[in-house]
């Protein structure tokens, strides 16, 4: 069956023929005052500007390109509905909003959602009419309390915090669906068996409704599985089970994927969703990391997910294809997405060439009730959206303490923050228990923790050396207020590796950053290419680290420190990056 289309739909694991893009030219105003709703801005808005959907407000690409822009906008969009009339219903979806929005169609209010990374979906109803007007509010703002990844909480960029994103940034459209219609579904495999469940959750109108699936192995066999329910409730969830006998798995090496389609009928209308899955057991046990009962040697490269005029968004959806490509040539066998949730497309592309992806939760920078509310909330949206890809191999809930440790300084010194770490990778479990959990990647590490990973800048092989021989036992690690202080300080020492009053219990080690060379001091007086060869031949010779991640795929902003510049040329030879991974 025949995947590679997928890769140009808004969502490639859940697609339906029956769409209409709304992306492109909308109406565009500030509202500083807040003045908009109680102005009738909902429904009778008369904008003076002109912004280009799906660009964030604070990118050239928009055609806005403020850097610092308000707290509260205001998007409308003329359109005619150009979907076929068939009996069913019609459902708006968004792929993110930064942060807060709230939408209208021809002034009827079809609700709000917060979150800048998650999608969210209406079921239009009757408010959709021949001719439209779609209006949205966005709320964005600089508040530490909300989760916001690498977006900078100040006037400017500044260290490692880049300029900010508001607004629409991934796409919008229509879609038409089923009376009954399919709102997600859910794979769990089980390779030994060979049996493949299938947790459709529906959502629409009540009644009899029959729901089938289609399976199509990567050798062109098919199968078939349905089964009927009677729909008594707004949401229901049906559950389909395959025997396809021996699977063929996934990795990186032999990225296998499973076409699906999955139907819905239900009077006269019916649903067709296209999707895909693929089969791949990882488990991180015994100090190692293993894939589909194989040991795994990680050899990551660190991916921030943005773009030249663009921000988060690239200027032609084909680059998400280009850079995943990029890192394979370079003879990586995945990434790290560091503080940003990669569009659908992205990761479409990670599962169909085969590069396996760690996903991290943004942070947030204050531990407040607000704070926590928001990161759960979203994190939680973030695994029932990208539990079906199966590149994805590892979840990280917090980066460097950001969010639990004293801002500026990273570092966990409150039992509470502590606890209430344990508590989110327990929780992260508890939403996807197919995946190891990094509670807090690179340093003061919770006995939770399924993965000991360590961040490290230090300046001298010697310095790393001494680490990871410190690495091999950490039945021996003590932590230390003083070398946390010191690590902050000066790249001469490495941070703790656990957190205080931690132990550790034989989880496996990768080394989760280290280079950065040409923003982080290391490598003095060699070339780019010497000292990658140099720190990652270090790392290889160590039997004990299951891997590493370099800093970083490309250039950002002011952290020039990529393999490739920012518009994605390699500043060395490809082959020679490649030669030394593919050791």
């Amino acid at each position: 069956m025949e995947l590679e289309h997928l890769g140009g739909f808004p969502r490639p694991d859940m697609m339906r023929r029956e769409l209409q893009s709304l992306e492109g030219e909308w109406g565009f105003e500030y509202d500083a005052a807040d003045a908009g709703i109680a102005g009738g801005w909902s429904s009778r808005p008369e904008f003076s500007r002109r912004i280009t959907v799906p660009f964030c407000v604070e990118s050239e690409a928009s055609g806005i390109g403020d850097a610092y822009p308000p707290r509260v906008a205001w998007y409308a969009k003329d359109f005619r509905n150009e979907l076929p009339g068939t009996p069913g219903r019609t459902l708006l979806h968004f792929g993110a909003v930064d942060y807060r929005a709230r939408v209208w169609l021809n002034g009827r209010d079809l609700g709000e959602h917060a979150g800048g990374y998650t999608p969210f979906t209406f079921d239009v109803g009757e408010a959709l009419e021949d001719e439209n007007i779609l209006v949205v509010r966005v709320e964005d703002s600089r508040d530490a309390s909300q989760p916001r990844g690498k977006q900078t909480m100040l006037k400017r960029a500044f260290m490692v915090w880049y300029p900010g994103v508001s607004g629409i940034w991934q796409p919008v459209w229509l879609e038409r669906a089923g009376e009954v219609y399919l709102a997600g579904y859910r794979v769990l495999a089980d390779l030994k068996s060979g049996r493949v469940r299938i947790v459709c959750s529906l959502a629409g109108g009540r009644g009899e409704a029959r729901v089938e699936a289609k399976s199509v192995s990567p050798l062109g066999e098919a199968r078939h599985c349905r089964t009927e329910l009677e729909k008594g409730a707004e949401t229901a969830v049906v559950e389909l089970e395959l025997d396809l006998g021996e699977l063929l798995p996934w990795s990186p090496h032999e990225p296998h994927l499973y076409g699906l389609e999955l139907s819905v009928e239900s009077g006269a209308t019916r649903d067709e969703v296209e999707a895909y899955f693929g089969v791949r057991e990882v488990r991180a046990h015994e100090g190692g990391i293993w894939l589909n009962g194989e040991p795994l040697y990680q050899k990551l490269v660190l991916c921030q997910g943005y773009f030249p005029q663009g921000h988060y968004t690239p200027l032609d959806p084909s680059w998400y294809r280009r850079d995943v490509a990029l890192v394979k040539e370079l003879g990586f066998n995945g990434l790290r997405m560091h503080q940003k949730i990669e569009d659908p497309r992205f990761l479409f592309w990670c599962d169909y060439l085969g590069c396996l992806v760690w996903e991290e939760m943004p942070s947030a920078y204050r531990f407040t009730p607000r704070m926590r509310e928001a990161l759960e909330r979203e994190w939680r949206e973030v695994l029932e959206r990208d539990g079906n890809h199966p590149s994805i191999i590892a979840l990280v809930a917090f980066n460097e303490s950001w969010g639990v440790g004293v801002f500026p300084l990273p570092l966990n010194l409150r039992r509470a923050t502590r606890e209430y770490v344990r508590k989110i990778c327990r929780l992260t479990r508890l939403w996807d228990p197919t995946r190891p959990v990094i509670d807090n990647s690179g340093y003061e590490h919770t006995s939770e923790t399924d993965i000991v990973d360590i961040h490290h800048y230090l300046e001298d092989e010697e310095r790393c050396a001494h680490l990871y021989e410190e690495l091999r036992d950490l039945t021996q690690s003590e932590y230390s207020l003083r070398r946390g202080l010191v690590a902050i300080l000066q790249a001469k020492v490495s941070h703790n590796p656990l957190a205080k009053g931690e132990r550790y219990r034989g989880q496996p080690v990768i080394i989760s950053e280290y280079g950065g060379f040409g923003y982080y001091r290391g490598g003095e007086g060699r070339s780019l290419q010497e000292s990658y060869r140099a720190y990652t031949e270090l790392i290889q010779a160590q039997e004990h680290i299951c891997g590493y991640c370099y800093t970083q795929l490309y250039d950002l902003y002011q952290e020039r420190n990529g393999l490739l510049g920012f518009d994605r040329v390699p500043k060395v030879p490809v082959e020679e990056i490649r030669r030394v991974n593919e050791v």
